[in-house]
């Protein structure tokens, strides 16, 4: 427990400066939200895509968007865009893979909801981006819009507790 307060505190100390650019391959997809990537380095990190927010394993859809996901990028290199960690040491970043925003494909495949808790923390045009992805998701009954009730994550979450 005290090296990963300690190895949080050394990442927070590296990764709170400004926005930054890690690349990595993609060995892990834990939801359709959520990856570790291990860097050239062989330093493995644990990824948040930012902006979004995916259904959990155990909800309706979790393993539909962890498959989606893994479908896109597992085993891949990708590239993250990020500027901090969440209160979990996770970097909360964009991810990118040969020039693709992956976080709003999984939006526009109807496998993740746009996060407007942190909308704050995207470029205004990527605001633009991810709220028409959700709309137009939901307009066509892609992915877990296919549901007539869907849970948000948030709740599902707090369900939970």
């Amino acid at each position: 427990m005290i090296r990963k307060i300690i190895v949080g505190i050394a990442l927070s100390a590296v990764f709170s400066a400004q926005a930054a650019d890690l690349t990595g391959r993609v060995v892990q997809v834990a939801d359709g939200d959520t990856i570790s990537v291990v860097d050239n380095r062989n330093r493995e990190y644990r990824i948040r895509f930012l902006g979004i927010d995916a259904p959990e394993r155990g909800q309706a859809y979790g393993n539909y968007c962890r498959k989606n996901l893994a479908g896109k990028i597992a085993g891949k290199t990708v590239d993250i865009n990020y500027e901090k960690l969440d209160q979990y040491g996770r970097i909360t970043g964009t991810v990118h893979y040969q020039g693709r925003n992956i976080n709003l494909e999984q939006i526009q495949d109807g496998c993740a909801w746009f996060y407007r808790y942190f909308a704050r923390d995207l470029t205004p045009d990527l605001r633009i981006q991810y709220h028409a992805a959700e709309v137009s998701a939901r307009k066509e009954r892609v992915g877990l819009w296919r549901d007539p009730h869907p849970m948000n994550p948030y709740d599902f979450r707090r369900s939970k507790r």
